[in-house]
């Protein structure tokens, strides 16, 4: 059986197949900037053109339910699609960039990192991304995990994050109270 890191391989793969930019977001992204956690799904960021849409179902749909109708509709509507691999269950959630400032920020600040087993390079989102877009899930959700996640990264990423970059998001983006309570929860190095 396939595991979600070789699940995730083959879409990544067929996504840098046809020059489609993505990034790795969400659990996965937590999990390696920060402290691992099991995941029922992984989530990406494409910034995928209509016209590839039609391809890229044909060439999963061995391996995934994979409906070209709903991504065509999504990457129209600037909102989410999955696909689910069927010999698993494993689901992959796209979510379509659309013109979001701090979004399109992040996406352009992605780094290619060693995320994938044997060392295989994917784009993910920065740390500093991670823990700010981790804050605003829970924010709408109020589900503690995002929290937790947001503080995992924190706390193993600190001294190497780029504090100013967070400072003026989190001004901007209304997370003042969040982040004041992240630091004050951070378990303190030494």
């Amino acid at each position: 059986m396939m595991t979600p890191d070789e699940i995730l391989g083959l879409v990544v793969e067929e996504l840098e197949l046809r020059s489609v930019p993505y990034m790795v977001v969400g659990s996965f992204a937590t999990s390696f900037w920060g402290r691992p956690r099991a995941t029922h799904d992984v989530d990406l960021v494409v910034q995928i053109p209509v016209a590839v849409t039609q391809d890229l179902a044909s060439a999963l749909d061995d391996r995934f339910y994979a409906d070209a109708e709903s991504m065509r509709q999504a990457v129209e509507q600037y909102s989410q699609f999955n696909l689910v691999h069927l010999d698993t269950g494993f689901k992959i959630d796209f979510w379509v960039l659309g013109t979001d400032p701090y979004r399109c920020e992040a996406f352009q600040r992605r780094r290619r990192e060693p995320l994938l087993s044997g060392g295989r390079l994917v784009y993910i989102s920065s740390p500093e991304d991670a823990i700010l877009s981790k804050l605003l899930w829970y924010r709408e959700t109020q589900w503690e995990q995002d929290f937790q996640d947001a503080l995992g990264v924190y706390e193993i990423q600190r001294g190497r994050l780029d504090e100013i970059y967070i400072a003026e998001w989190v001004t901007s983006l209304g997370l003042n109270e969040l982040w004041a309570r992240l630091q004050t929860e951070a378990v303190q190095p030494g």
